[in-house]
């Protein structure tokens, strides 16, 4: 289990991964825009979270990836920096994620942090902003 992150041939960077959940991929062009992604989810090993409940995140998850792929809801700049500024010295920011990838606890929602302060409509999950 890890995460990785490497330079891609254009200036960007690649950033992978694994947890006991899931295997990912993200791929960031040299302006930091999300470019590509790619997760695989695992079987649950325990019973923190059902496979309904597992799905309805997956699904959650890959709308609000698709959305920031497209721009779609975007807030001005000046809030996804005012974000990233918070989630960056939050304890509960883990390797990007905020808390455990699909096993948040009682105030984490689980969620890629790059992608969620992307997203005009989302807010943290511990009222921070």
């Amino acid at each position: 289990m890890g995460m990785s992150t490497q330079p891609t041939d254009d200036g960007g960077r690649r950033v992978s991964g694994n947890t006991s959940w899931c295997e990912y991929e993200y791929i960031h062009d040299a302006s930091g825009k999300l470019v590509s992604w790619r997760f695989t989810a695992r079987t649950p090993k325990d019973e923190q979270l059902t496979w309904d409940e597992a799905a309805q995140r997956l699904i959650r998850g890959v709308l609000g990836l698709t959305q920031v792929v497209l721009g779609i809801h975007r807030p001005p700049e000046y809030v996804i920096a005012t974000r990233e500024s918070i989630c960056d010295t939050c304890d509960e920011n883990v390797h990007g994620f905020c808390g455990q990838l699909l096993k948040p606890g009682k105030d984490k929602c689980g969620c890629l942090i790059k992608a969620k302060v992307r997203l005009a409509n989302e807010q943290c999950p511990l009222e921070k902003w």
